[in-house]
């Protein structure tokens, strides 16, 4: 392996861009590949608002972090691949789903385009909603996504959709390395429970960030019966939609409803409070259509925690294909039902069937696979 593999990643998802270079250089040694191959292209960068960023990359080497700016836009993440084509480097696009990114790319050449490697976020599986601009970016999508190396999915169910909507040959699935789970680590070691629904509070997570596709408030709806009883609501909120609005709508509404039980996490959480959190709840409720929050999902399955889904989303179909028992929100008929803490064989159960996919050798040998797509010798393509 010797050629030098730039990651591109959106600066302004300010939770995922440190974590995707912490990660990736972190289990270089157990993926075969030298940590000296990676570079990291942060587009969309904003100094004043990417201080959280600045943070995590500020002990890597100079010349491993590539900035193009905010203000320079597509225009300049085109100039940065225009180069890149002349040094013959492999380009992993971690998530973007921009229609500029497609249009961007579709100018590049085939044989460009054999050394790309897009992964696709839950997002990145869905056809524009505008018409105009499904016969647009979309038909570029489409045409990109038949010329690059491959395509990486997190679960199976986005492989469905990426083959139906846009016709693509090669997806390949397997969760981040991040998503391995290190199941000899105290904090994933099972308990029993304790509580019971009369004798506790019972602690319900809901939605994992303030985007939209969380339908909180449809969630705050089929809850509403239940607001006087012995629960505590607690929703992250720290990041999402550019525009605030949404996020002030989830906690005006969530307020009222819940009152002094209702708690938003509007602040970004190092990932070690983050696993305390998920620690602490009983129930995690995510009621989305595509993939979304699988960190905390693979966590909470792993820390015997109740996980309730939407029967029709990704999330239901992918967890209950891998043997995990998770929970329809739309069929429980009372509340302790609902807040009925799963069985130690349950939360065994689901760890065990956890391990088979979140299994740190099995990703090891799944990412090493990638990077050697990447990094092989021009002439052996």
């Amino acid at each position: 392996m010797n050629r030098i593999i730039y990651h591109i990643i959106d600066a302004a998802s300010g939770h995922h861009a440190p974590n995707v270079i912490k990660n990736t250089l972190q289990y270089t040694e157990r993926c075969e590949i030298s940590p000296d191959l990676h570079r990291f292209v942060l587009h969309n960068f904003d100094a004043d608002l990417n201080l959280g960023l600045k943070e995590a990359i500020k002990d890597l080497d100079a010349d491993k972090i590539i900035y193009v700016k905010k203000k320079d836009g597509w225009s300049g993440l085109r100039k940065l691949l225009v180069g890149l084509s002349k040094e013959k480097a492999g380009i992993l696009v971690h998530g973007i789903n921009h229609y500029f990114l497609w249009f961007t790319l579709f100018t590049f050449s085939k044989k460009f385009l054999s050394r790309v490697v897009w992964i696709c976020w839950g997002a990145g599986t869905t056809r524009s909603v505008s018409i105009k601009t499904r016969f647009t970016a979309d038909i570029a999508k489409k045409a990109v996504l038949h010329k690059v190396k491959y395509v990486v999915v997190l679960l199976k169910k986005d492989k469905e959709l990426l083959e139906r909507h846009f016709k693509c040959k090669y997806v390949f699935v397997t969760p981040y390395m991040s998503q391995s789970i290190d199941f000899n680590s105290p904090i994933y070691q099972i308990k029993d429970t304790p509580k019971t629904v009369r004798n506790a509070v019972v602690r319900i997570l809901i939605g994992n960030s303030a985007w939209e596709t969380n339908n909180h408030h449809t969630i705050f709806d089929k809850l509403s019966p239940y607001k006087e009883e012995r629960m505590d609501v607690l929703c992250p909120l720290s990041y999402g939609s550019a525009d605030s609005t949404y996020a002030d709508s989830v906690m005006k509404v969530g307020k009222k409803m819940f009152g002094e039980r209702f708690f938003p996490i509007t602040q970004l959480l190092p990932t070690k409070d983050y696993m305390e959190l998920i620690y602490s709840v009983d129930v995690i409720v995510i009621y989305s259509d595509r993939q979304m929050a699988l960190f905390a999902l693979y966590a909470g399955v792993n820390l015997g925690k109740k996980i309730v889904l939407k029967r029709s989303g990704a999330n239901f179909d992918w967890f209950s294909s891998l043997g995990i028992k998770v929970f329809d929100f739309d069929d429980f008929p009372s509340f302790d039902s609902f807040v009925q803490p799963l069985s130690q064989e349950d939360k065994l159960h689901n760890k065990l069937a956890l391990t088979k996919l979140a299994n740190f050798d099995v990703l090891a040998q799944n990412w090493k696979f990638i990077y050697k797509m990447l990094t092989v010798n021009e002439n052996s393509i």
